[in-house]
């Protein structure tokens, strides 16, 4: 198969890796792939890094944005069956107008919703669903939410298919990450207020009888990172916590963990670092308010609670820290639901369906 993903944010996030994985696994099984998108260092580079140098470079800005509608339509009339994988609604806009403009009816438009919101009703996005061959969803939670305003799109357009994370090759730890005695809490992932760290640092505050040490990998903005520094300190737990920041070996990082945490307080439309930890053997708490309990079975391979409640928290990161037949029993369980249910082959299989089932 031809696929043309088309790539418009600014930075490199969550839905640009999503990207990358995916299209280098479809490239390792013999699919044409191509990426545009927009002229931006950032994202060209970390394509371009991994094999997958962008075909072009356009402005990509939607409903006003003809001109790349105009240059990716060029391409497509020189193509025969071709998917253009769009991953967000500003993108289906163009992809749908370049397709109408290419005059080839062999161009089929996907597009993978990665949020949890209401979808739109306007006129414009009424003609566009009518556009689009498939939307697929990253869980029950983002179809479910997109659907309570009843937009117009037919059923079978839509598929559910749940994120993976692709697991590198074991590599030692690094040598710059000390070994702790205690047992090791660890958070990675951007900091920002809804990923809910600050109640995380008030669960351990009310743990201090207990051996631990809290590792966050990850960057924010200072307005994010200094308050919960300073959190830190005011509840007197500022020795146990360490700061790394972004870390881009953060696989390799992981294994070092004893209890992985994804405290989020929004909802999540499908975590990946909650994979992450299960796919390294590493018992994980999270929270039950976004996808997390479509693929988790608190208490069989994960513990769940409630957001923004401390108290839940400290109670769950308790029974992981004293319980060391729970932890391992835990462990195991998330391991082989990873395995079984969300690895990375098995969510390949099911993006392939969908492609299949347009052509």
């Amino acid at each position: 198969m031809h696929i043309i993903h088309l790539v418009s944010n600014g930075t490199w996030g969550g839905g640009e890796q999503y990207v990358l994985d995916l299209s280098r696994a479809l490239a390792s099984e013999g699919h044409r792939i191509e990426i545009i998108s927009r002229p931006v260092s950032e994202v060209v580079d970390k394509f371009t890094a991994n094999g997958l140098p962008p075909v072009a470079r356009m402005p990509l800005r939607g409903a006003i944005d003809f001109l790349s509608a105009v240059r990716i339509a060029s391409r497509l009339r020189r193509c025969e069956e071709v998917i253009v994988h769009v991953h967000n609604f500003k993108d289906a806009i163009v992809a749908a107008r370049a397709r109408a403009l290419s005059g080839n009816d062999k161009v089929r438009v996907v597009l993978t919703r990665h949020l949890v919101k209401v979808g739109r009703t306007s006129a414009i996005y009424r003609e566009l669903y009518s556009k689009l061959d498939a939307i697929i969803f990253v869980s029950a939670l983002a179809r479910d939410e997109f659907l309570k305003s009843a937009p117009p799109v037919a059923p079978d357009k839509l598929h559910v298919v749940h994120n993976s994370i692709v697991v590198p090759p074991c590599a030692p730890v690094p040598s710059d990450i000390p070994h702790i005695d205690a047992p090791v809490i660890m958070h990675h992932g951007r900091i920002s207020p809804e990923k809910g760290l600050d109640v995380l640092l008030d669960a351990l505050a009310s743990l201090t009888d207990l051996p631990w040490h809290l590792r966050i990998a990850g960057e924010g903005k200072a307005q994010h990172v200094g308050p919960l520094k300073q959190q830190a300190v005011r509840l007197g737990i500022a020795d146990r916590v360490e700061w790394l920041g972004f870390r881009d070996d953060i696989h390799a990082i992981i294994p070092s963990a004893t209890i992985g945490v994804v405290p989020s307080t929004w909802r999540e439309p499908f975590g990946l670092a909650v994979l992450d930890y299960m796919a390294h053997g590493v018992p994980v708490v999270t929270t039950d308010n976004g996808a997390q309990p479509e693929y988790l079975t608190s208490g069989t391979d994960s513990l769940l609670v409630p957001p923004s409640d401390p108290e839940s928290l400290a109670s769950a990161l308790r029974t992981l820290l004293t319980d060391e037949t729970a932890r391992r029993r835990i462990a195991t369980a998330g391991a082989t639901t990873f395995d079984r249910t969300l690895s990375y082959q098995a969510f390949l299989g099911r993006i392939l369906s969908v492609y299949q089932s347009i052509r």
